[in-house]
């Protein structure tokens, strides 16, 4: 069974415009290409990539990904993120690329394993790939702790990640909602 994960292919941004004669709200339609990502097998990974390393920021980040960006083909993934966000190698092999992101995304004393998927375009060419951490449910109350979201504009793969929202929450309210019950 393959795990497909998509975004939306519409999406909504509304912007406050200031009018010489007055306050008015302006929305507007931005139209981004569907991408897809599905369990890969490791053996499947071949090319050079661009290695992107998210997070790791502190130790025991959860918010820690590993993106290869395949080199030579018409996209470049490009983070979402500010710059201290994410480091950046170029020109790195597959076999290397696999290793370093693997390593990367373990460093959690929580990591409990990686899943490995492939990144494709509107016409299922794989782009690239995404090492993606889970770890042990005791933590966090759950594996998967992050969402990462995809889009294309022009030949740019933007890329976010974020912490899932009640994760959020856990790490920063102490694990407690605003109305004072668990944030679970």
């Amino acid at each position: 069974m393959k795990k497909k994960r998509q975004i939306p292919g519409l999406v909504l941004t509304c912007s406050l415009i200031v009018v010489v004669m007055g306050l008015a709200t302006g929305c507007s339609l931005a139209l981004h290409t569907t991408v897809k990502s599905e369990v890969a097998r490791v053996e499947d990974v071949s090319g050079n990539f661009t290695l992107i390393l998210w997070g790791g920021r502190f130790l025991d980040d959860p918010e820690t990904v590993a993106f290869l960006d395949l080199e030579g083909d018409q996209y470049t993934f490009e983070p979402y993120a500010p710059d201290f966000d994410f480091t950046i190698k170029k020109g790195v092999p597959a076999k290397d690329a696999l290793k370093r992101a693997e390593e990367f995304v373990s460093q959690n004393s929580d990591f409990q394993n990686s899943q490995v998927f492939r990144i494709l375009d509107p016409s299922g060419v794989v782009i690239g790939y995404e090492v993606h951490p889970f770890y042990r449910l005791l933590r966090y109350g759950l594996s998967d702790v992050i969402d990462v979201q995809y889009w294309i504009t022009d030949k740019t793969v933007n890329v976010k990640v974020r912490l899932k929202p009640w994760i959020e929450r856990m790490r920063f309210d102490g694990g407690v909602d605003s109305r004072g019950g668990s944030s679970r």
